[in-house]
Order: structure tokens, then C-alpha cells, then sequence
């Protein structure tokens, strides 16, 4: 399931961005998801002296796939009174209710992960520096089938709230806000 899931939002992304922006992006998630999975499960362990997040196995690669998620709007298939940015959060209530035992912790840290990604706290490059990569790039990389440059209307992952501290509390507090309201819609208090 993961992997149709990456093929699916890599795609999107990779059509978006192009191939080298869309690999340092691959990769910034997997650092980034897995150091947010680190202070999310010590926390506990510092506030209350619980190690069950601590001792808790968490391996896989849908944290990354969580934070395409975030970072890929949704196609024309959602319903329509449905916010853009709650989808993500409500598909991680849905697996969670599906498959309780699968590391709620582990998904949590991508949905972070892209939504500090699109405040703009971990630094994506913009379009004139992955246009100026892949005119640099060997064409025997460039050349190969599948390869898409860097479009000239390049996506910049980030919003508009600027860097620094503050754009990662906010984004931080928009991914636990989105998350509450997704429970009140599956429990039914709205």
C-alpha cells in the first residue's frame, strides 16, 4: 500500500517541482519525519516519565507519505464542503480507526513534518535555484526517460508565513488544530 501510495504522490509532486527538487524532498521528509518522531515520543518521557512512546517500534515510510500528503493539494475528488487541508488528517483518524495498531506517533510527525515544510521552516529551494541544478545536471541523468526539469512555474512548497520559530509554532498548531477538528467530524460533534 505504501508504495502505490509514493508512486501516486511522488508523481504529483515530481510534475509539480520536477526530478532533483522532488528527490531533495524525499529525503528532507525522511530526516525530517524521523527526528520529529524522536522529540514527539520523548516528550512523554520528559512531562510525565512515560516510556511507552519511547519503547514503541516505529519503522516504515508512510510518515514521508503523510507529509506528501500535506504538501500535495487533494484532486476534484473530495466533497466539497470538506477544507483542502483536512484531508490529510482525517485519512489518519480513518487508518487509525481501521488499523489500531500501526504507529499513530509515526503519521502524526509527517502531517508535522509537511506542515512545517510549508510554513517554510525547513528550507525548500525555489525554482531558480532547481533550473539552475538542472542545467548543471549530466545528460546521461538529465537525458533518461522520465526526467522532468524544473517547470518555469514552479510551486514554491512554502506559505506565506515566512521562516523562523514562529512559522514552525504555527505550523505545529495548525497540524494539532487540523487533527482536533478531525476527530470532532468523525465523533460528530460538528
Amino acid at each position: 500500500m505504501n508504495m502505490s501510495s509514493s508512486l501516486y504522490l511522488t508523481r504529483g509532486l515530481e510534475s509539480r517541482m520536477g526530478t532533483l527538487a522532488t528527490f531533495y524532498l524525499i529525503f528532507l521528509c525522511a530526516f525530517a519525519c524521523s527526528f520529529i518522531h524522536v522529540v514527539l515520543a520523548y516528550l512523554p518521557y520528559l512531562v510525565a516519565s512515560r516510556t511507552k512512546y519511547i519503547l514503541q517500534p516505529s519503522v516504515g515510510y508512510s510518515a514521508c507519505l503523510f507529509a506528501y500528503l500535506v504538501l500535495t493539494p487533494p484532486s476534484g475528488s473530495l466533497p466539497s464542503q470538506m477544507p483542502q487541508g483536512l484531508y490529510p488528517y482525517l485519512l489518519l483518524v480513518g487508518i487509525q480507526v481501521i488499523l489500531p495498531n500501526i504507529s499513530f506517533l509515526g503519521h502524526v510527525s509527517g502531517c508535522v513534518a509537511g506542515e512545517l515544510i510549508k510554513a517554510g521552516w525547513l528550507g525548500v529551494p525555489g525554482g531558480s535555484f532547481w533550473r539552475w541544478a538542472d542545467a548543471r545536471c549530466p545528460d546521461r541523468i538529465a537525458g533518461l526517460q522520465g526526467f522532468l526539469k524544473c517547470p518555469q512555474n514552479f510551486e514554491v512548497l512554502a506559505g506565506d508565513g515566512g521562516g523562523g520559530f514562529g512559522a514552525a509554532a504555527r505550523a505545529a498548531w495548525k497540524a494539532i488544530k487540523d487533527l482536533a477538528e478531525c476527530i470532532a467530524v468523525v465523533v460528530g460533534l460538528r
